[in-house]
């Protein structure tokens, strides 16, 4: 442009070149009838209509609601999954078909685990209803109603026990078929949050709410250590590592190693900087610790020295970590799950095609799979996507 081209200079007020919108007449602005309300359901539409590119290898979409858990069976390449819809399911990993429905449950189905060698599938439901039903011919062979909520389910490896944590604090032990023996460990009231059978196959390792974890025999019902005195929230997440050290991670952002011979604290792993960033996820894989937070840190430790060997940044908070291979997966809130390389923590790939939190996950050799608060269940290959 030349000075001599210019017909006329007009002077531009401050802010009104950016697209101000200060001296917009109020009269001019739209009022949502529904408020806020209104707002907030807008803009989750908004976010629901973005295109989500979909890499999985096969969608389940029989549920009518969110889908809570899941659990595979690899050697038969049957999943187990369980809903808000108070349904169970038993399908193929191949094309999806349905072999079994687990139905007649009084609420959600929250739990589903295969025991080691596929013979026995359990499922129990919010109210408190138990069922094993024995694989092939899914014939019910044990159901127990213990008339409050299940918060968790675990087989154990080496025989045919089962375990459960309750909302009222007890920990329930139950020897499936034959005289169904059972014992009842504690009762404090304190939720157990979180189990873990040890490696010698005779104690078990409690999490509770009030950021307290026991460790109880299931043979004599006595508790043989009480650990305490570093969380101030609850624990969420127990696991142990190849020489039996015990690691409870906590919603205060801490993570406790504890000797599981003496019950002493051997250390803290400090994994979050804010009381939002609790440990939701501890993973232990060939002697190595990871974890993950609300705030979507994830973490490689050196339990030795205590100290984190690498860190990264992932988005959304970290719901779930699964190890498969050379690669650690990692399910989120935003229902993304990001993997990154076991040694050095960088981005491998992205399994995307969820809408919703990833609530459970399987990864397991060259198969991985996921379920959603956006009611499906969704199969990888993992082959593809590392």
């Amino acid at each position: 442009m030349f000075a001599d081209e210019i017909e006329e200079e007009v002077d531009v007020l401050d802010g009104e070149a950016e697209g101000d919108i200060d001296d917009v007449d109020e009269d001019e602005m739209v009022e949502l009838p529904g408020g806020i309300d209104q707002l907030e359901t807008l803009m989750e539409e908004y976010e629901n209509s973005k295109e989500v590119v979909d890499n999985s290898k096969l969608v389940f979409s029989k549920h009518s609601g969110s889908v809570f858990c899941c659990s595979l069976n690899s050697s038969e390449g049957l999943v187990a999954t369980g809903g808000e819809d108070d349904k169970g399911y038993v399908w193929r990993l191949e094309d999806g078909e349905v072999m079994f429905t687990m139905d007649e449950w009084g609420d959600s189905v929250t739990e589903v685990a295969w025991n080691k060698d596929g013979s026995m599938l359990a499922a129990a439901d919010m109210a408190g209803n138990i069922k094993v039903w024995k694989y092939p011919g899914f014939k019910q062979v044990w159901s127990f109603e213990l008339g409050q909520d299940v918060l968790w389910l675990q087989w154990h490896a080496q025989a045919a026990v089962l375990l459960a944590g309750t909302a009222e604090g007890q920990v329930w032990v139950w020897r499936v078929g034959g005289a169904g023996d059972s014992k009842v460990l504690g009762g404090s009231g304190e939720r157990v949050e979180c189990g873990k059978v040890l490696g010698d196959g005779r104690r078990v390792v409690a999490g509770y709410s009030d950021g307290s974890a026991k460790v109880w025999d299931m043979k004599t019902g006595d508790q043989l250590h009480s650990l305490v005195g570093v969380h101030k929230d609850s624990i969420v997440n127990v696991n142990i590592n190849n020489t039996n050290l015990i690691l409870t991670g906590s919603s205060d952002g801490t993570v406790g190693l504890w000797n599981s011979n003496s019950g002493k604290n051997v250390g803290i792993l400090v994994c979050g900087a804010q009381e939002d960033e609790g440990v939701e996820a501890v993973h232990v894989e060939d002697g190595a610790v990871y974890t993950g937070s609300l705030g979507g840190l994830v973490q490689m430790w050196d339990v030795s020295t205590q100290v984190s060997r690498w860190s990264t940044q992932v988005l959304g908070a970290v719901t779930q970590l699964q190890v498969s291979g050379q690669v650690l997966y990692t399910g989120t809130e935003e229902g993304v799950v990001r993997a990154v390389g076991t040694r050095t923590g960088e981005a491998v790939t992205e399994l995307t095609g969820h809408r919703g939190a990833v609530l459970d996950m399987v990864m397991r050799g060259d198969t991985g799979v996921t379920v959603s608060d956006d009611g499906t269940a969704r199969v990888w290959d993992l082959r593809v996507n590392r």
